[in-house]
Parts: structure tokens; sequence; C-alpha cells
């Protein structure tokens, strides 16, 4: 299953279009507290392959990498969100993923997560 955690459907919809028939799981938005559990939740249902979350929804994902340790996590990022993205990939995501993106961008993470 592929899990997405950001804050625009739009988004959300542009990264779900291209998971080649991989389920894809939606976090509604609203409090980032929640997103963690929400991800919890959905893991113990399905494994998640892939995870794209935007690193404010998920500063640390370690308590999560613990749950799921062969989850490819794929920090999302705009320009302005520079730090947070230093951040994700300190904690090691596999993939940052800048906004704007484009479907060839989104397959290129599937591909990495596919390896």
């Amino acid at each position: 299953m592929t899990a997405i955690i950001v804050r625009s459907p739009a988004v959300a919809e542009g990264i779900a279009s291209v998971a080649a028939g991989s389920r894809v799981e939606t976090f509604p938005g609203g409090d980032p507290s929640l997103a963690l559990g929400w991800l919890a939740e959905r893991s113990r249902e399905r494994p998640v392959r892939v995870l794209f979350y935007e690193p404010s929804f998920l500063p640390d994902p370690a308590p999560f990498r613990s749950m799921s340790p062969h989850t490819v996590l794929v920090a999302v990022y705009s320009p302005s969100e520079t730090e947070g993205a230093r951040d994700a990939v300190r904690c090691g995501v596999a993939a940052v993923l800048a906004k704007p993106f484009t479907a060839e961008d989104v397959r290129g993470v599937y591909a990495l997560a596919s390896r």
C-alpha cells in the first residue's frame, strides 16, 4: 500500500494518480498530531510499501520507521520548506519530492521503491 500524508488534496491526487495498481490511503488532513496514529492504524491493516509525507505532519519519522522498517519514506516539500527537507534526509528518507513535481518524478520514486 501507498500512504500519503500531505496538506493539499491536489498534491495527494497527483501522487495517487501514479500509484500504478497500488492501494492508496490518504490522510484526511486536519491536526498534524493525528498523522502518526492514522499511519500506525493503516499499517496494521496492510503493510505500507511507500509513504509520501510532508515533514510538517511527521517531523520525526523514527516512530513509524520502528513500526514499519521496510517502508520507503519520501518527504514531499515546497521550496519554502527546505529546512524540513534537510531534516527528513537526516532522518533517513529514501527520496525527497519537491513541489511542484511531475508524474515522471513520482514514477521515479516508485522505481526506487521497487529496488
